[in-house]
């Protein structure tokens, strides 16, 4: 049955699918991600970094899915993969802090 799901998706879709792997806003939220272990270490104390870190990490991730809402790409991506990028990069991370944020409420 995979097979013959995996003929239906084309080269083009393929590709459009990789655009998304390579958004410049995927690498920004991996980024902001990836500073978490180095709060402290600079000239801030490391409350105010956690702080500073916790508003970065919660305006990227809104950013990401508005641009993921209105991306020429999601459909694409949601053909080879099976969920928009935003949930896929969320999940592939282990972090959705939109999800987890007390004052956030999510239309669905």
């Amino acid at each position: 049955m995979k097979e013959a799901f995996m003929a239906l998706i084309t080269e083009k879709v393929v590709n459009k699918a990789q655009k998304c792997k390579d958004c410049v806003l995927q690498k920004l939220r991996e980024y902001i991600n990836s500073k978490k272990k180095l709060a402290g270490r600079g000239v801030f104390a490391k409350e105010t970094s956690e702080t500073f870190y916790q508003g970065s990490q919660l305006s990227t991730e809104a950013i990401v899915r508005l641009s993921c809402t209105v991306c020429p790409n999601k459909e694409d991506f949601v053909k080879m993969y099976g969920m928009s990028p935003c949930d896929y990069f969320s999940l592939k991370q282990n972090n959705n802090i939109l999800q987890r944020h007390p004052y956030v409420k999510l239309s669905e």
